[in-house]
């Protein structure tokens, strides 16, 4: 799947609560804390080769249908076969995630209907083993489901939509592990499970925060207040590592260098693009100067894909 626009695309967090004082997401939590959950694969595979079979069969079969209809991935359809595949894999590196598209816009990003669908499949099937009292085998299920959004969050995606998608999958073969901990008496894995869910729900509540609050991308192209938004970014840019935010950042930057009104603030906007330029990640550099050479008609064009009126 390909992204029309990156910023701002919230509603895939609709659901999260969005508490009213803004600033940069905490840290998501560490991949090693949910790795030490589960009992990780050891098959000498790419599982991205598998996900992407899913993902073809997926598009071609459950796309088309109302979202609605596909909350669950049909235990007999090919694509769950292949995300079934794609858990017994130790690799996972999908093919355009070393690299940014450019435009940005056009940077392919996986199918979140796809993985939260697969995952619920998984989770319900590891309730029913539970109900039946084979709780290492529901604990194996559920071990799936986390494996699966573990290789999504670890892959070197650049797009913040990758994290969601890999945190809400690990979010859900979690919650069933810290249930079936609690019911077997093993305290220290539930409370290593809680811990794991409250820093995923927090950072998801800060990167919604800070998206909608601190990319004010409906200020434009004068808003009040705008030029000190943007130098505020400079800090934010500085202060953090995460590339996902970092990319976000450049992109809202990016659209206020093509079509702010005022020149201060398009400035503002330049001085942090052009630093970023040199940024260690080379993807993140090429972010930045399509930013500074992003036409207005470009930005506008974007932005109403995005259905952001200016």
């Amino acid at each position: 799947m390909r992204i029309a626009g990156m910023i701002l695309s919230v509603a895939l967090l609709a659901g999260w609560p969005r508490p009213a004082i803004a600033q940069l997401p905490p840290d998501p939590p560490e991949a090693a804390a949910v790795a030490s959950l589960v009992t990780l694969p050891t098959g000498d595979c790419n599982g991205a080769d598998f996900y992407q079979k899913a993902e073809d069969a997926w598009r071609r079969d459950e796309m088309p249908r109302p979202a609605e209809e596909t909350l669950r991935l049909p235990e007999g359809h090919a694509a769950f076969a292949s995300m079934v595949r794609a858990a017994e894999c130790q690799r996972f590196e999908l093919p355009y995630s070393a690299t940014i598209a450019i435009p940005p816009t056009d940077q392919p990003i996986p199918a979140s209907r796809l993985y939260w669908g697969a995952a619920r499949t998984m989770v319900d099937r590891a309730q029913a083993l539970g109900n039946a009292g084979k709780r290492d085998e529901a604990r194996q299920e559920l071990g799936r489901v986390v494996v699966l959004g573990l290789q999504l969050y670890q892959d070197p995606g650049l797009t913040y939509i990758q994290q969601v998608v890999a945190l809400r999958t690990i979010a859900m073969g979690v919650q069933g592990l810290g249930d079936l901990a609690i019911a077997s008496g093993q305290e220290e894995t539930a409370a290593r499970c809680a811990r794991v869910l409250a820093r995923s729900r927090a950072y998801l509540d800060g990167l919604t925060r800070f998206l909608g609050q601190e990319l004010p991308l409906r200020q434009l192209p004068a808003g009040p207040g705008l030029q000190a938004q943007v130098k505020k970014l400079s800090g934010y840019y500085d202060a953090t590592t995460n590339k996902p935010v970092r990319s976000e950042m450049l992109l809202f930057l990016a659209t206020v260098h093509a079509v702010a009104a005022d020149e201060p603030v398009r400035q503002a906007a330049s001085d942090i693009l052009t630093r970023a330029t040199r940024d260690a990640d080379e993807r993140l550099g090429q972010i930045a100067r399509w930013g500074l050479a992003l036409d207005k008609a470009t930005a506008e064009r974007i932005l109403r894909e995005m259905h952001v009126s200016l």
